[in-house]
């Protein structure tokens, strides 16, 4: 039975995959776009001239102040710096049971951060539509707000399959130049959002959007329309990154991996956690053998010795403070509209 639970990353299946047009009769209902970002300015200018269309509110979310250094947009646009200094719900936030995980509790990483701040101040805002948008996202045009803002009428959420350069981690960059037919998953990256009907968060690890859309995937809430571009990047540059990425990987390719079976309601089980952490190191090591080039060796042993650190009981620990972390902040966000 613990061999049915294979990490395939091919996941497209779980969500439904609409037909949706676009329909100059419903234009665009988006009432917000939200733009996370850190230090990449020139990614930021240029997605902003690719929006010159959009006649909402764009929310530009850095990590300081001096992330806004040398950002410029066009008139036409109505542009808003977003600092989250809001100290209520940075408490919040920090209080919660998964954002104080071992595994990320020193870290600077902020996007899950910005990510519930968008959801908590659409909120607040009475934004009941909104889009989520990373800076690295292109081909963005009317049709496709149009489309994606049209399939919230019926799902609490939708989005794009990144095809030609997909979102993936660090270790499924390297098992796609192995050969590997990995497929791409819907992201955070470019996600529709119905802030009313949403009833999860971004949890403090990574992969914490594919563990955002879960519970609207058990629902059958969630659709994708289309593909998107992504900007290319190196995804091999720094060692840190598969050592972070670990973790989240375990978690959410997991979970998926259960839901893809069936087996879902076996999520707290110890063997099976142990197969899990046990496949994929075997992955591990089976790239370590295939690799020479010093670079990926370096990202594979890191990645590597932070698996062998982690237990069963980590996983069904974060799985536990995950489900009440879910019921902390819908009980938070209520509070606020």
């Amino acid at each position: 039975m613990i061999n049915e639970v294979a990490l395939h990353n091919d996941y497209q299946f779980l969500v439904e995959q609409t037909t949706e047009q676009s329909d100059s009769k419903n234009p665009c209902t988006i009432e917000a776009i939200f733009i996370p970002f850190r230090k990449h300015n020139g990614n930021v200018n240029e997605l902003l001239r690719l929006l010159t269309f959009y006649k909402g509110t764009i929310y530009l979310m850095p990590s300081d102040e001096e992330d806004m250094n040398h950002l410029s947009w066009d008139n036409c646009l109505k542009v808003i710096p977003l600092l989250i200094n809001d100290r209520p719900f940075l408490s919040f936030f920090n209080s919660l049971l998964t954002t104080n995980n071992k595994y990320y509790r020193h870290i600077t990483w902020d996007l899950p951060l910005k990510r519930n701040y968008a959801l908590y101040f659409s909120r607040a805002n009475n934004y009941s539509k909104i889009l989520l948008i990373d800076d690295d996202i292109r081909h963005i045009d009317m049709d496709v707000l149009n489309v994606g803002s049209k399939c919230l009428y019926k799902y609490v959420l939708s989005g794009c399959f990144v095809n030609d350069f997909p979102d993936l981690s660090v270790i499924c960059h390297l098992e796609k130049l192995a050969g590997e037919n990995i497929i791409p998953f819907l992201s955070g990256s470019f996600l529709f959002i119905n802030t009313y009907s949403a009833y999860s968060f971004f949890p403090k690890i990574y992969n914490e959007d594919w563990l955002f859309m879960m519970p609207h995937i058990i629902n059958k809430s969630i659709c994708s329309f289309g593909s998107i571009k992504q900007l290319p990047y190196d995804p091999f540059e720094n060692p840190y990154k598969a050592e972070f990425q670990e973790f989240g990987d375990i978690i959410a390719e997991g979970l998926y991996a259960l839901l893809s079976t069936n087996r879902y309601e076996v999520r707290f089980k110890k063997e099976i956690w142990e197969h899990i952490i046990n496949e994929r190191r075997e992955t591990l090591l089976c790239l370590k053998n295939k690799f020479r080039d010093l670079k990926i060796q370096n990202v594979l042993e890191s990645a590597i010795v932070t698996n062998k650190n982690i237990s069963h009981k980590d996983c069904i620990n974060f799985l536990s403070d995950l489900e009440k972390d879910q019921y902390t902040w819908n009980s938070f966000v209520k509070e606020i509209s």
